[in-house]
């Protein structure tokens, strides 16, 4: 694919991803009109939400953090081919359950929901990952830039993936395990520094 190709599958990607974001808002709702509520409903109400709120501001982060993965690997890949633009549509379908699983989240967090939340991020990573490593590979990105090793692109899906088993044994201890993302990232950054 010519350069504008791929220019207009950023764009795509862009707007599928700000949707995505979009759609996390409407999980958002009070249990009745604001208009109709007293002081003292309307704080019940809105502690009633939290749970829902919580998974708005988490999902909002992993999907921007997404965002940043994407628009990042597309600063260095200049030219797209077909298995390039199946492998984004399908990172992009995997995004866009997003919605759907943090509703599922929000209303039970046990072990079904956490790892299913969590094998949703692990795939969406690994496919992001794999865009990234394919297009080094293939000849579509430019080889001049410095990039952090292989197993950086795929510490999401490793933590995520990983909290999938502890997650049936204990379902907030697998939320936690998450944690290890800022630790292991600040630690992907520094190699690709040193690099």
């Amino acid at each position: 694919m010519a350069g504008h190709d791929n220019e207009r599958m950023v764009l795509f990607s862009d707007a599928v991803i700000a949707i995505t974001i979009t759609l996390l808002v409407l999980e958002l709702r009070l249990p009745g009109p604001a208009a109709e509520m007293s002081d003292a409903q309307l704080w019940s109400g809105i502690v009633e939400v939290l749970p829902n709120l919580m998974a708005y501001m988490l999902s909002f982060v992993v999907i921007g953090t997404f965002w940043i993965g994407h628009k990042r690997a597309f600063g260095h890949i200049e030219r797209s081919n077909r298995v390039l633009t199946w492998i984004n549509l399908m990172f992009l379908m995997a995004l866009g359950l997003m919605p759907f699983l943090t509703g599922i989240l929000a209303e039970n967090d046990g072990a079904v929901g956490t790892s299913l939340y969590a094998g949703l991020i692990a795939i969406t990573s690994l496919l992001l990952g794999s865009m990234t490593v394919y297009a080094e590979r293939a000849g579509l990105a430019n080889q001049t830039s410095k990039r952090r090793p292989i197993w950086a692109g795929y510490i999401n899906a490793i933590v995520f993936g990983l909290s999938i088993p502890v997650a049936f044994v204990n379902a907030d201890l697998a939320k936690y395990f998450w944690i290890l993302l800022v630790p292991l990232g600040i630690l992907s950054g520094r190699y690709r520094s040193e690099a």
